[in-house]
């Protein structure tokens, strides 16, 4: 799957009064250091500069990728327009601070400390707010009441069709929510393609590291995970799933013309 079809993804759901300007960027700030910035909206809370407002902007589909600033996503890095700038972004889970003992809350502690001590270049937190989707278990509990063996005792159908309907009225739920965290590391201003890419794998491999340390459970998110996270902004409240509608074939519907 190129960019392109990427992209398109996105856009065939994407509300047009939605911020469509989702982009990410890397600049240094006045008074605020060197930050990265994720979308229409600066995740510095220091920053007191004014940010762009796209959403009062008309943007045609066809300009999407231009107000997102991507020129490709490859082997799961972004890759951006300007200044040479390449992104990678980790998925991050973190252990239940409040339910670790005194020694693990000292670990977990120690090594965001030692991580934020060596770091020499900027680093992106942020989390989003994602609508629970249950499909695939809901699926798993209706097949149960649907199987023909005679082994499965009907209480057991009975309890996972229970299950199924409580499931669904998860998925519909319009307050039910699940928070991720999201890591965004990158660089800028290095034209030798191989040193700039051995140099952001190097800083990947820093912040993995000290995260894992710290128990973190943390991925580099590939292409269609990274659309997934677009969708997910773009589209604030739904349940768009970028690999069911790949599985789906939903670009064979889809043409490009001049």
């Amino acid at each position: 799957m190129n960019i392109s079809n990427t992209i398109t993804i996105i856009m065939i759901f994407a509300s047009v009064a939605t911020a469509i300007g989702f982009f990410i960027v890397y600049k240094k700030q006045s008074g605020a250091g060197v930050n990265i910035s994720i979308g229409n909206f600066d995740l510095n809370p220091n920053s007191t500069e004014k940010v762009r407002n796209i959403e009062k902007e008309e943007v045609e589909r066809s300009k999407l990728q231009e107000y997102l600033e991507i020129e490709d996503i490859e082997n799961s890095i972004i890759k951006l327009k300007k200044n040479n700038a390449l992104r990678i972004i980790l998925s991050i889970s973190s252990p239940d601070f409040a339910l670790l003992n005194e020694d693990e809350k000292n670990v977990f502690e120690n090594a965001l400390l030692d991580l934020g001590l060596s770091l020499n270049f900027p680093i992106q937190f942020f989390t989003t707010a994602t609508k629970v989707d249950t499909k695939v278990s809901a699926e798993k509990a209706l097949a149960v009441t649907r199987d023909n063996d005679e082994a499965i005792d009907e209480r057991l159908k009975q309890y996972a069709n229970l299950l199924y309907d409580r499931l669904i009225d998860l998925e519909n739920s319009r307050n039910v929510y699940v928070r991720k965290s999201y890591c965004i590391i990158g660089i800028d201003g290095v034209f030798d393609k191989k040193r700039s890419i051995s140099e952001l794998r190097n800083r990947v491999e820093t912040v993995v590291g000290a995260l894992n340390a710290a128990k973190m459970r943390v991925n580099v998110l590939e292409k269609e995970k990274i659309a997934q996270l677009f969708a997910n902004v773009l589209n604030k409240g739904s349940n768009i799933s970028i690999e069911h509608m790949l599985e789906n074939d939903v670009l064979s519907t889809y043409s490009v013309g001049k």
